[in-house]
């Protein structure tokens, strides 16, 4: 990766494209500025891999990252809430509904009221889902294995451990003891946990901006690469193009930056950041700065460059090329 000078995470020359520059061809090596050191971007783009490839490896069961976590934390808790379902997966509240809908639909959960409490509905796992889980568990040893490849054994409890510090800025406190069975010891869980944290933070501090943590990425992106093509953007983001179409759509709709047919190639889009757009990025740099050193409340400097470097290995083995139906993680 080709990164901007610029000694300060966020800083003005990392984010200032300009509005000149020739368009970027196939093959030009694209500038990332000082996204590579922030470990909330690098936290984002590993669980982007890490949702890309689970969703392959599982998917003739079609199980998610977090789908799979709730569907073991039900069998291993007989009776669990939805609510306390959410709480213990690092899944939001209005999304586990649905999950645990869709668990019942296909036959694997049995969703019952609460006698205490009509309002609850009471979670347990069918034989259905339990021969569900016989069948995901050898292909997520696998996956577990394959996703931390690049890193040394002892590095990947130091990974789960820095992730798990992260998750549990704002950990919600169970209302009852639970039984996490071998989750805690696999990254992908830590790290879904870590990322579930930090885009519910990005989007309240982000929402008068409107920005997720994704699509602030892809306008930085643009800012340092005038004339960058939408595919390229999609693959140095890490969003495949069903994902990306749209949010440019939205950009270009808010004047935030240009597209433009290449000359070079008609079939092309380039993209080139606009003064408002330019402006949106210096409102977004002194909150990146804060959560950056937000994280540096749980984290030394030592552990933060070790989370840095083991994070920048995982997702320079994930593939650059992300099939345009895939699934994808919120952007």
């Amino acid at each position: 990766m080709k990164s901007a000078v610029n000694s300060a995470p966020g800083g003005a020359s990392a984010e200032r494209g300009g509005a000149g520059g020739a368009d970027h061809g196939a093959g030009r090596t694209i500038s990332h500025g000082q996204l590579p050191k922030l470990v909330g971007y690098l936290i984002r783009k590993a669980h982007s891999g890490l949702f890309q490839s689970f969703t392959e490896a599982l998917d003739d069961l079609g199980l998610a990252p977090g789908q799979y976590n709730a569907l073991l934390l039900i069998g291993l808790n007989p009776g669990l809430s939805q609510m306390a379902l959410a709480d213990a997966s690092g899944i939001d509240r209005t999304t586990v509904v649905p999950i645990t809908e869709r668990f019942a639909k296909a036959g694997w959960v049995r969703r019952t009221r609460r006698t205490e409490d009509r309002r609850v509905y009471c979670l347990r796992l069918t034989p259905a889902g339990e021969a569900v889980l016989k069948s995901a568990q050898p292909l997520i040893d696998a996956h577990e294995k394959e996703f931390v490849a690049a890193l040394r054994p002892g590095e990947r409890a130091l990974l789960r451990s820095l992730l798990a510090r992260i998750a549990d800025l704002e950990a919600a406190k169970p209302a009852e003891v639970l039984d996490f069975g071998p989750l805690p010891t696999l990254v992908g869980y830590q790290l879904k946990r870590a990322y579930s944290y930090l885009f519910r933070t990005f989007m309240a501090a982000f929402k008068h901006l409107q920005l997720a943590p994704g699509q602030y990425s892809a306008l930085v992106l643009i800012g340092l690469n005038p004339g960058l093509s939408q595919l390229d953007l999609a693959q140095a983001v890490g969003l495949d193009g069903s994902t990306l179409v749209p949010i440019t759509n939205r950009f270009v709709k808010l004047g935030w930056i240009r597209r433009a047919r290449r000359k070079s190639d008609r079939r092309v889009y380039a993209l080139r950041i606009t003064p408002a757009g330019q402006a949106v990025l210096d409102e977004a740099r002194p909150l990146i700065a804060a959560r950056e050193r937000h994280l540096a409340s749980v984290l030394n400097p030592e552990q933060r460059g070790s989370l840095i470097d083991m994070l920048s290995r995982i997702t320079d083995e994930q593939p650059q090329d992300p099939p345009s139906g895939a699934r994808r993680s919120k952007s």
